[in-house]
């Protein structure tokens, strides 16, 4: 039995992301990581509708900082209006010009 006056919540504080979010802890990870294979997960969370989360893939991307990477950073740029996104992706972009390794 809960007590009188507590609101209930929907799972356990603990629960983690929603089904299908994106946590933005998860592009750190990735970013840290820093593998090629990340690029295409990354690069599907740059749509999402949390601007924490797009930042946070820009910033990932740009340090795997390939070509495949650069590519989805510049592809989304034109299209992005949140101010921390846009400076996440000035940022990754200048990390991950595609140079000679």
């Amino acid at each position: 039995m809960k007590p009188a006056g507590k609101p209930s919540r929907a799972g356990p504080p603990c629960a983690g992301p929603a089904p299908g979010r994106f946590p933005p802890e998860r592009g750190v990870a990735l970013g840290n990581w820093g593998s090629d294979e990340a690029v295409p997960v990354l690069a599907s969370a740059l749509s999402d509708s949390d601007p924490l989360v797009r930042g946070h893939a820009a910033w990932a991307l740009g340090e795997v900082a390939s070509p495949e990477a650069f590519d989805a950073l510049e592809s989304c740029g034109s299209s992005e209006d949140d101010p921390f996104v846009w400076s996440e992706l000035e940022a990754a972009l200048d990390r991950s010009w595609p140079n000679e390794k």
